[in-house]
């Protein structure tokens, strides 16, 4: 079988026909393979290129979706949250899949939101959907400021969400009667993943919302109100309705006749399991700091104890 001819050969056979030897043969050559040289340079630099943005700008015009790996249970089960990430995040990182500086601008914006006890990457999937890859810091309270309701996780540190007084989920217990402004950077702005609860009152409070949100009746305290810590330590628990409940000192500490939280807990446990929901009762304070709670009504002005 004869050898096939390489196409350097083909070429040569060609211009020797053509052309002969001599300088203009050689001339001739030269000319044909900077011809083919630019036609494979024109391919890989141009029209490679012109594929890849016409690729871009197709998925460009597409919508993406965010995803939190392995989110906790609380994450997944408040969508107006997840709703509100994935918008803001999405937006900023586009959807082209070869935008890497949209990418990074992303990931910080999330690195600067609080919302992440560690955020290891950000990255898009083969779609060019996004993942996020880290621990999520767990929202624990929200706390009143100035007429909106600011969400703090379980370390007291500042998120990025704040809620219209009044609409956040009462899983989440309210703070109120800070004297205490939120953490904000030197421009004025809020410093979200800045910690809140670096004064008494707030930490007292944080400590108590810990407490509570164990209980069987924890979704009839409308919040701990801290107004009054700062004066006598006094920390108070607002029914949805009905009674407000001195707690007294913060977790932790007590006066010399007041009794342990433990067993505060315990006789609000009574309370409850007596004389029903909070919401029954009419009256105006239940005490809890000592040994028997005492409850003064609005109407008769008589005492209610329980022991």
């Amino acid at each position: 079988m004869p050898k096939k001819k390489s196409q350097e050969d083909l070429i040569d056979r060609i211009l020797s026909r053509t052309l002969g030897e001599g300088t203009l043969r050689t001339a001739a050559g030269m000319t044909a393979w900077s011809i083919l040289a630019l036609t494979v340079g024109g391919i890989v630099f141009i029209g490679i290129p012109n594929l890849e943005s016409k690729r871009s700008r197709d998925q460009s015009n597409r919508e993406i979706t965010m995803d939190v790996a392995n989110a906790p249970d609380w994450f997944t089960s408040a969508p107006e949250l997840v709703e509100e990430m994935e918008a803001r995040i999405t937006e900023i990182a586009g959807s082209d899949p070869f935008d890497r500086t949209g990418l990074m601008k992303a990931h910080r914006i999330l690195a600067e939101g609080g919302w992440f006890d560690r955020l290891d990457r950000l990255e898009r999937d083969g779609d060019g959907n996004l993942i996020v890859f880290g621990t999520l810091a767990t929202p624990s309270a929200v706390i009143r400021w100035k007429d909106e309701d600011h969400l703090v996780d379980d370390k007291g540190r500042l998120l990025d969400w704040r809620f219209e007084m009044g609409t956040a989920s009462p899983s989440l217990p309210l703070i109120t009667g800070t004297s205490t402004p939120p953490p904000t950077h030197a421009d004025g702005s809020l410093d979200h993943g800045g910690l809140w609860a670096n004064s008494e009152d707030l930490d007292a409070g944080l400590r108590l919302a810990g407490l509570v949100k164990t209980r069987a009746w924890a979704s009839e305290i409308m919040g701990i109100d801290v107004g009054e810590y700062m004066t006598n330590q006094d920390l108070w628990l607002h029914c949805n309705s009905g009674p407000r409940i001195l707690w007294g000192h913060a977790p932790g500490t007590r006066s010399a006749t007041e009794i342990t939280s433990e067993e505060k807990l315990r006789l609000i446990d009574s309370v409850h399991a007596n004389y029903g929901p909070f919401r029954q009762l009419d009256s105006i304070v239940i005490d809890v700091r000592h040994d028997i709670a005492t409850a003064r009504r609005v109407a008769v002005g008589e005492e209610m104890l329980s022991e």
